[in-house]
């Protein structure tokens, strides 16, 4: 019996753009005012099912991003393309909250009590 499995093909468009998007999220402040425009013109190029990939390809991003305590690229996405962050927003509500992924790790782990807590000996330095 021979089974077939639905592969996922990614346009080159897409992949350019991804591309290019994530040289730009890498980039330190300078170096990405300067990647600004080739990104946008990667971005505009985009059809909307790619459009669409690829915010939610940024709202997993984005999503870890404010696990660490950070929004600083929640506003940088803004201020590159309006609509593509309007988009990721968008996507990033229907995202299941990996807030709650850590709070159950976190209730799961057996809290660590006096008792419970590996005791830690002195060492003398004797040279």
């Amino acid at each position: 019996m021979q089974t077939t499995f639905m592969e996922l093909t990614l346009s080159p468009v897409y992949r350019h753009a991804q591309r290019v998007l994530s040289q730009w999220i890498d980039a330190r402040h300078a170096a990405a005012r300067r990647e600004a425009f080739r990104t946008r013109t990667a971005v505009a190029q985009l059809g909307l099912v790619d459009r669409h990939r690829l915010a939610r390809w940024l709202a997993w991003i984005v999503s870890a991003e404010r696990c660490r305590g950070s929004r600083r690229l929640d506003e940088r996405l803004r201020q590159l393309d309006a609509s593509l962050h309007a988009l990721m927003r968008t996507t990033l509500a229907t995202l299941p909250s990996m807030y709650t992924v850590e709070a159950v790790r976190l209730t799961a782990e057996r809290p660590v009590s006096a008792d419970t807590a590996p005791h830690m000996t002195s060492v003398s330095a004797t040279r």
